[in-house]
């Protein structure tokens, strides 16, 4: 048995208004709600998680961690609630990439591979923003931030989570980690995964064309198993033994 691991965001959807933090909305309704301040964010959260989020605008001088933990669950009631709010107004925030969802309902349909998430979100959000694009549930398996500020800690659990889920052992040379990122990079080697990255972190459009020279270096650079620009490349179809999948020109 593969245990294949998607990432989520850049990964398996795209932000429609891709030059908007969409997500800092959500953060400032949760952070206003639950801990009564106005947070300031900084830039270059790229690859933390929720709950890490969450702590680096409510400072400890204001709520210490044993006080900030205790209105954590409130907190990621509140990001749901706002993310359902939107989308009640008919604000559409995020579509799939076509090619990344193909390949995962092609794994799925296999006997030899279990699906997952391996996210930086929170489980609740993981799933309301593929169900929000569009994307079937085809992940019976996941790691979210719910209760991890680290996104290696995070990536650290998948071992026990699987065997507490279906009771067996999975060995780090059947998981595979698929992302976007360098961080989901850094996530896969840290668990001794093959890593598969997929440059489709900044999108121009649906179809996961990336723009930026700079991010392709830097995802290059991370030295994943396989770099591909889109998860219908050949390569990855190899990798799986779906060679005669058919690819789609996106």
């Amino acid at each position: 048995m593969t245990l294949v691991l998607f990432d989520i965001d850049g990964t398996l959807i795209y932000h429609i208004a891709h030059d908007v933090q969409v997500g800092f909305a959500r953060f400032t309704y949760a952070v206003k709600k639950v801990y009564g301040l106005e947070p300031v964010f900084a830039s270059g959260y790229n690859g933390w998680v929720d709950k890490q989020i969450m702590r680096s605008v409510v400072p400890e001088s204001a709520f210490s961690k044993k006080e900030f933990d205790m209105r954590w669950p409130q907190a990621k009631e509140a990001l749901y609630e706002h993310a359902l709010r939107e989308e009640a107004k008919g604000i559409h925030m995020y579509g799939a990439i076509a090619d990344a969802v193909t390949l995962a309902v092609k794994l799925h349909e296999r006997d030899n591979c279990m699906l997952g998430l391996l996210t930086g979100n929170i489980e609740v959000m993981a799933y309301w923003k593929l169900k929000h694009a569009g994307i079937p549930n085809v992940f019976p398996f996941g790691v979210f931030s719910d209760a991890f500020d680290d996104r290696i800690a995070l990536a650290k659990s998948v071992f026990q989570k699987y065997q507490i889920q279906f009771q067996k052992k999975i060995a780090p040379h059947d998981v595979v980690v698929i992302g976007d990122s360098i961080h989901d990079v850094r996530c896969g080697k840290a668990i001794g995964a093959y890593t598969i990255a997929v440059s489709t972190g900044q999108l121009t459009g649906p179809a996961g064309i990336h723009s930026g020279v700079q991010y392709v270096t830097d995802l290059r650079n991370e030295h994943p198993d396989l770099f591909v620009e889109t998860l219908m490349d050949k390569a990855v179809l190899d990798f799986f033994g779906l060679d005669g999948v058919q690819q789609k020109n996106t």
